[in-house]
């Protein structure tokens, strides 16, 4: 055989093109056509590069060594692949959209967190803990892409200006390395070795035995085994790829929901509450609760199965045990209010009111709590919530009743009740219990006993606060 025929056959056997051996050596696909011609002769340095590629002495390649003798050894599959710094960056866009994507949904629902407190009107004892799990999974997010963006940097200096030759044999491929047209180096990897693929767009990332490769999916055969990885032909290799899209997403969107189950159970206690204050709902807590237990399991079976959901686990376990923590705390603490009518009922034999059918009445005795405004001190505030179709007669009667002031005079605002400030209200009474006095200040200096009364016609609610004031004259 002559030196043409000789590159001839050992590039068919690398399953390369003369396009694609011109690239490796950075000569033209005539060049290598007039060599298989034996109208010209490689050079030196062209016959020690050809030497690399094939894996041949000088002396097989220029026949001195004899015949070829056939490698019963061929490569099942061969590609030559090379990438450009535009699709270098793509990759990296790809590698990054994803936490990029996760780093933008923690600070929405962060700031849509804290933003929506206020919709509770309590404060919530929960706040520290949450605001702390935004404030580590930020942290992680961005130290994650920090690394990515080092790793990738490495990643693209050796990628750019180098080309990589994958040949496929029954049980293992090898990759040659190629720097500007120069060997650099040949690894060879079983395929049990392995580690993951990842599909993204359209690149296959390869990680195996510490390494990481990118295959262009489109170079690849139909029926290539890197689409063929535990006996799956292509057709199930992109039902794997939607299955494994499928369950991330799934796994991603339970461990965001456990990061919200306490704002979600707070602001379905709010919603129920005719108060809207969300602790009158402990339940709520409850109704949550299968979100991060579901987070839990999920990422326990699914960790089995090789994915990385360790977030899920720690998610599951942190929210289940803060739902149930605040859950049964909560229906302590409503327990403070009592629900019923004994304060209107009082004030309805007071000024001789009646008042429309009540559907919430939500009393919380003070009496035995520290308070420090100077005004007064409360005994009891209560909310009562009327039926929206009962009120109209009601509100007529009191454009009619002269006792019910459209606004509260200033000589009165000293013995109106300590909280008023903070009551939305169009009628008002100050009723003195000790006295019988309606809207009118106390003859004589002392302590006096007040009921304050504000209805409010908006929201067909009012509220009573039973209280001592300290008048001075």
């Amino acid at each position: 055989m002559t030196t043409g025929e000789r590159i001839n056959f050992y590039r068919k056997k690398l399953g390369l093109s003369q396009e694609e051996l011109g690239q490796k050596l950075l000569v033209s696909r005539q060049t290598v056509s007039l060599w298989e011609k034996d109208q010209t002769v490689p050079t030196i340095d062209n016959l020690i590069r050809l030497k690399e590629i094939f894996e041949v002495s000088v002396d097989e390649l220029l026949g001195c060594a004899g015949d070829i003798k056939e490698d019963t050894d061929i490569p099942l599959e061969s590609y030559f692949m090379s990438y450009s710094k535009s699709e270098i960056n793509k990759l990296s866009r790809l590698i990054n959209k994803p936490l990029i994507t996760r780093f933008i949904i923690t600070l929405v629902v962060t700031f849509f967190f804290f933003g929506s407190m206020d919709y509770a009107q309590e404060t919530f004892p929960g706040v520290a803990i949450i605001f702390g799990v935004f404030i580590a999974i930020t942290f992680s997010l961005i130290r994650a892409a920090v690394f990515n963006y080092r790793s990738f940097k490495t990643v693209k200096n050796r990628l750019l200006g180098s080309a990589y030759e994958f040949n496929v044999y029954e049980n293992y491929f090898t990759v040659v390395v190629l720097k500007n047209g120069e060997f650099r180096a040949k690894y060879q990897y079983n395929f049990e070795k392995i580690d993951k693929i990842r599909y993204m767009g359209n690149y296959l990332l390869l990680s195996v035995d510490g390494g990481a490769f990118v295959l262009r999916k489109e170079s690849l055969k139909a029926n290539s085994m890197f689409f063929l990885m535990k006996n799956y032909s292509k057709e199930n290799a992109v039902t794997t790829e939607k299955r494994y899209t499928l369950y991330k997403t799934i796994l991603m969107v339970l461990f965001v929901a456990s990061l919200l189950s306490l704002f979600f159970s707070m602001i379905i206690g709010t919603i129920m509450s005719e108060s809207h204050i969300f602790f009158q709902s402990p339940w709520a807590f409850f109704v949550v609760l299968p979100i991060p237990v579901a987070s839990l399991i999920a990422g326990i079976i699914f960790k089995k199965r090789g994915y990385r959901c360790k977030k899920n686990i720690v998610a599951g376990i942190i929210f289940t045990v803060l739902l149930c923590i605040y859950g049964i705390g909560t229906f302590q603490t409503a327990e403070m209010y009592d629900h019923s009518d004994t304060a209107i009922v009082k004030v309805e034999e007071a000024l001789d009111i009646d008042f429309p059918e009540t559907k919430q009445i939500d009393t919380q005795n003070l009496s035995d709590s520290e308070q420090t405004n100077s005004r007064g001190f409360i005994y009891y505030t209560s909310d009562v919530y009327f039926v929206e179709t009962d009120v109209e007669d009601f509100e007529k009667e009191i454009e009619q009743n002269s006792i019910w002031l459209k606004s509260v005079p200033n000589d009165l605002i000293g013995i109106t009740s300590p909280f008023s400030e903070f009551y939305k209200g169009r009628y008002f009474i100050v009723y003195n219990v000790d006295t019988k006095q309606i809207n009118e200040l106390p003859e004589e200096s002392g302590k006096y006993r007040f009921y304050y009364v504000a209805y409010d016609d908006e929201s067909n609610s009012m509220k009573i606060d039973e209280y001592i004031i300290d008048y001075v004259k």
